[in-house]
C-alpha cells in the first residue's frame, strides 16, 4: 500500500511559511483515468443495515483474531464518485485531498438548513468521517 502524498508549494519558503498540497497517490491517478478499477463488491457492504456486519466476517475470514470499530469500518466501500467502490483504508492511503473534499462538501450539505431531500449515501459519509477520525 503507498503513502499519502504530500508536496511543498515552496520548498524554498521559512519552515513556518510552507504551504503543503495533498497529492494523489499514482494508483489513485490510475483509478481516475479508469486503467484500473475496483471490483464489484458484495451486496452487503453496499447496505446501512448489513455493511459493519458483512466487513466483520470479512476480516474474521482473513483470520484477524482481534477486530476492533476501526479495522471493520476500514473494510467498507464508497459506492459512488471517481473511486467507485473503494475500501476506506485505501481512499486514505491514496487520495487524502478526494476525501476530504468529499467530506467537507457532505458537512456543508448536512448543516444547510435549506436543502431539498436527503442526502445521497449519508450513512457512507458518516462512517468514512468516523473511520477518518478515528
Amino acid at each position: 500500500m503507498a503513502t499519502p502524498v504530500i508536496r511543498i508549494v515552496d520548498p524554498e519558503a521559512p519552515a513556518h511559511r510552507q504551504q503543503a498540497v495533498l497529492m494523489a497517490t499514482k494508483e489513485a491517478r490510475c483509478c481516475r483515468e479508469k486503467k484500473m478499477v475496483f471490483s464489484k463488491p458484495p451486496q452487503e457492504l453496499l447496505f446501512q443495515d448489513s455493511a459493519l456486519i458483512h466487513a466483520e466476517k470479512l476480516l474474521r475470514t482473513e483470520g484477524i483474531p482481534a477486530l476492533s470499530r476501526q479495522l471493520c469500518l476500514g473494510k467498507l466501500l464508497v459506492p459512488f464518485g471517481q473511486y467507485d467502490n473503494a475500501p476506506f483504508h485505501w481512499l486514505v492511503t491514496n487520495d487524502v485531498g478526494y476525501m476530504k473534499y468529499m467530506l467537507d462538501k457532505h458537512q456543508s450539505e448536512v448543516a444547510n438548513p435549506h436543502r431539498k431531500g436527503e442526502a445521497g449515501n449519508h450513512w457512507v459519509k458518516d462512517l468514512l468521517a468516523e473511520y477518518v477520525e478515528s
